[in-house]
């Protein structure tokens, strides 16, 4: 069907052709795409000043959140002259224990640091206590808190001694 149809065109394409529309059909035509066209650049102008107006306020609250905030502290805590001296005692004890470890430590490198990781993770525990007991007016249960931590790395770094030692005498024996 559409056959006949193409071929009704060809045949009668010049009694066809002598029908045009008229002008004012086409300058409403073109009216019409010009508006298209007008309405499209401003939906693409809106999307753009949403998309600036949204940027621009992210950038403004993340520099917001990011500028420091001036709050007047009160004095910290000083700390204590019996925790400075709990922690030197402590801490030369953990780090003798420690060079020993190393020395051990040298034939088994993944015991060695997963020893290592323990000891690290007190000490962090340890540096956020002394933070939060600067600024707890020097709280009894901080100040313990930051004693049994030291005296927990020194029981670790002890054990850990022990352990090493244990399977150098194994190693030793099976030699045997």
């Amino acid at each position: 069907m559409e056959d006949q149809f193409e071929e009704f065109v060809k045949k009668h394409r010049d009694a066809l052709d002598v029908y045009e529309p008229r002008t004012q059909l086409w300058d409403s035509v073109q009216e019409q795409l010009k508006r298209q066209k007008k309405q499209r650049w401003l939906k693409y102008a809106a999307i753009a000043a949403g998309v600036l107006l949204i940027a621009g306020t992210a950038a403004w609250i993340l520099e917001k959140k990011t500028q420091p905030v001036m709050v007047q502290q009160t004095a910290e805590q000083p700390i204590s002259p019996e925790i400075q001296e709990a922690e030197k005692y402590y801490s030369s004890i953990v780090e003798v224990k420690r060079a020993e470890l190393n020395k051990y430590c040298k034939d088994y490198p993944e015991l060695g640091k997963e020893f290592e990781q323990e000891v690290n993770n007190l000490n962090v525990l340890y540096s956020q206590l002394k933070e939060e007991y600067k600024n707890s007016d020097g709280r009894e249960a901080v100040m313990k808190a930051m004693i049994d931590n030291l005296q927990t790395q020194v029981q670790i770094t002890g054990r850990q001694l022990q352990i090493i030692q244990s399977v150098k005498q194994k190693e030793a024996k099976n030699r045997i």
